[in-house]
């Protein structure tokens, strides 16, 4: 490589490898935002809590120190009374003695009259008999008789009711009553003390609250802000790489098995042609390899050229690119050896030369790479066939690096392309140096565990306070299931009103879904009409395209005035044509993107039924049983953080086998004991969302080969935790 190339390849090298030391700087600054975010977000769980508590301790202290109130009122009233009721009985016991004194009196004056109109009684009966005064006076003598009866009569009750008065205990019950009153009063002060008390507990939560609410909103504003700056590096690099570094990527294969490496073939500065006078591609073979991520900074073109021929077949893995005049072949790269590569129903992306096992599919293992963490989830293998770029396909199982050795589960590789010109091109530009790339970005591979899936209501629920779940087994050897509960939300009404948004957000959905799907049958006949209308011109719009444009370029050399402008004019009109068809494409390409989107809102609407074959009616549930799904949590929380949740805020539940291929696994809630992911005791008529963690248990691997996995939280049905009475 000459001066200038080493340097450009040193400065490029350089710039990438400095922008993935910041997309993993930022990438980490981006989970440490997010660690605080949720931190935040537990202390304001826990405020939110505490502060609720406090008012419902309250409202109690409120409610207590009413009742001390109205009965100190009460008391009050009764001690008067009891005072005045003293005062009257003195009265009414000295009256009434009076009174019985007197009425004695009156009572023995009136025995002694009719004693002596007895005695004249008498003396008539016997002097004068039925004479008139005797008649008179044995009138006068029934009458006075009667009287002094009623006299006695009266006397005595007089003197009962003296007696009954003298009983009257006024100031045993005056005393009592101001005792009485003395306890009320200071069972008053008692309660004014614990609603005071309370009040500035609340108060004081209330504060606490306000601050842990205003800490969460700044913390999540720090990581929206973080998760910029990381998705802002994350783009940076990737521009880079493709202007620098030939778009060099790699991605993950549907079978977990496989990964691609793509990368865009190289762009020359100026065209070669044939003797003929047509355009050559000067790249004979572009070559893939792999390297340990610790000596890719070592790797050269010197070390590419001199990898050892013996391990060829399973280290390098070549990708031929079409010459400009295979206009009527596979619009990809494919391998050397691959005969039948000019077909035009091969495939499309390269493979091992010569190696039946590269696709060996039955193998045990199931791998999945792994990109550097800070890689855009969005990314994704290009899926248009072209001539600018290449892919091939690498069984990780057969698969070696460039030392020979085989691919490690866990370890982190870097992908390197080496780029193979012809020797005319070598010859006529006076520089005989291949090319190499700069290294990929850091990947590895690891192996995923299982995880359980809602599914109909038999898998991942809650039924009568335990959490049951079928899993698959099959992955590692030792497996740990980890139970965590999510708070969801406090308030069943808060719940009905998202239930009946879902609704309205879903019936919106549905409207939209149908509008685009009728756009995309008419744009897709329309398509098709196009392309009927134009089949002669458009099958061979590249060749011809291409071959017009030689005549165009080569005009002044070449062809006369008149074959140029005709070749102007074919050129002009198939440009028309594909831009036509590229504009049609990219309008029914959108208007699908937009469908898929709103059929994904349709699929994690909690109001749809469609995913989850059922979906449990919030108004009508009474029990612990799931109570409909959710579109997102009250708090950010992923499969990063479900792998720091501390021991003590998840469970392990009892496992047992269900079948050949998977185990039935139960957890049952302990009331005042089982927590929520934040530490906290789950909270009667509180709603809470299970999710299961899997992780690989066995010490004796390396726990890089295993990645873990979480279950999805938008599929699970919450449920509200009703202890057991």
């Amino acid at each position: 490589m000459n001066t200038y190339n080493d340097n450009l390849h040193s400065s490029v090298v350089k710039s990438l490898h400095a922008q993935e030391l910041a997309k993993k700087g930022t990438s980490s600054k981006e989970n440490a935002a997010m660690f605080s975010l949720y931190y935040a977000e537990a202390a304001k769980d826990k405020a939110t809590d505490k502060y609720e508590n406090a008012k419902r301790v309250l409202d109690e202290r409120a409610s207590v120190k009413l009742q001390a109130v109205e009965n100190s009122n009460l008391c009050s009233s009764v001690k008067q009374a009891t005072i005045q009721e003293q005062g009257d009985v003195k009265l009414v016991t000295t009256n009434a003695a009076v009174s019985a004194a007197n009425i004695e009196v009156a009572a023995n004056s009136i025995v002694k009259l009719a004693s002596d109109i007895g005695s004249i009684f008498a003396i008539l009966n016997a002097a004068d008999f039925n004479s008139d005064i005797y008649m008179l006076c044995e009138n006068a003598s029934t009458k006075i008789n009667e009287t002094a009866y009623a006299a006695e009569i009266v006397s005595e009750n007089a003197m009962l009711a003296s007696s009954l008065t003298a009983k009257v205990t006024a100031d045993v019950v005056s005393k009592k009553a101001t005792a009485t009153e003395v306890s009320i009063a200071q069972l008053l002060k008692v309660a004014e003390a614990e609603y005071t008390s309370a009040s500035a507990l609340a108060d004081s939560d209330n504060a606490d609250l306000a601050i842990s609410s205003n800490e969460a909103k700044v913390r999540e504003a720090t990581y929206k802000q973080s998760k910029v700056y990381s998705n802002s590096a994350n783009d940076a690099y990737n521009v880079s790489s493709k202007e620098l570094n030939i778009n060099l990527k790699t991605y993950v294969k549907l079978d977990n098995s496989k990964f691609n490496v793509n990368f865009d073939f190289i762009k020359m500065p100026f065209t070669t042609t044939s003797v003929a006078g047509v355009p050559l591609y000067p790249v004979q073979g572009y070559y893939v390899m792999l390297v340990e991520q610790k000596s890719a900074s070592s790797f050269s073109i010197t070390d590419a050229e001199n990898v050892d021929a013996a391990n060829k077949l399973n280290t390098i893995f070549p990708i031929l690119p079409h010459s400009a005049t295979d206009d009527d072949k596979s619009t990809t790269g494919t391998t050397p050896s691959d005969s039948s590569a000019t077909d035009d129903d091969k495939s499309t992306t390269g493979t091992t030369p010569s190696d039946s096992s590269a696709t060996n599919d039955d193998k045990s293992a199931t791998p999945t790479i792994q990109p550097d963490s800070s890689a855009k989830s969005d990314d994704k293998p290009a899926t248009t066939t072209t001539t600018t770029s290449g892919s091939v396909t690498i069984n990780f199982d057969v698969a070696l690096d460039v030392n020979g050795n085989s691919l490690k589960l866990g370890q982190n590789y870097c992908a390197f392309v080496m780029a193979v010109y012809s020797l005319d091109y070598k010859k006529a530009i006076n520089n005989f140096e291949d090319f190499l790339s700069a290294p990929s970005a850091t990947f590895n591979v690891t192996t995923p565990m299982n995880s359980p899936t809602y599914a109909a209501g038999t898998s991942l629920c809650v039924n009568a306070n335990a959490l049951e779940f079928n899993v698959a087994t099959g992955v590692a050897s030792n497996v740990e299931y980890r139970c965590m509960f999510l708070p969801q939300t406090h308030d069943e009404v808060q719940a009905l009103a998202n239930k009946q948004s879902n609704k309205a957000n879903l019936k919106q959905q549905t409207s939209q879904a149908s509008e685009h799907q009728s756009d995309i049958q008419e744009l897709t006949e329309k398509i098709a009409t196009f392309k009927q209308t134009n089949q002669a011109d458009l099958k061979n719009l590249l060749p011809n395209t291409k071959d017009q444009q030689a005549i165009v370029t080569n005009a002044e050399q070449k062809y006369t005035p008149k074959q140029i402008s005709a070749a102007q004019e074919k050129l002009t009109v198939l440009q028309s044509l594909g831009d036509q068809l590229n504009e049609m494409e990219t309008q029914l390409t959108n208007l699908q993107q937009a469908h898929n989107d709103v059929q994904n809102k349709i699929s994690q609407n909690p109001a749809s039924t469609e995913k989850t074959g059922t979906a449990v009616d919030l108004d009508n549930s009474q029990s612990s049983g799931g109570t409909g799904l959710i579109e997102s949590l009250d708090f950010h929380f992923n499969k990063t953080l479900a792998e720091h949740v501390p021991m003590g805020s998840y469970y392990n539940p009892e496992s047992k086998t269900a079948d050949a291929n998977s185990v039935k696994c139960t957890y049952t809630i302990e009331e005042h004991v089982t927590t929520d992911n934040f530490g906290n005791v789950l909270i009667p008529k509180n709603y809470y969302v299970p999710v299961v963690l899997t992780v690989c248990s066995d010490l004796e691997l390396s726990p890089e080969q295993y990645s873990s996995a979480l279950s999805d939280i938008t599929t699970t049905p919450m449920f509200q935790y009703l202890p057991k009475d």
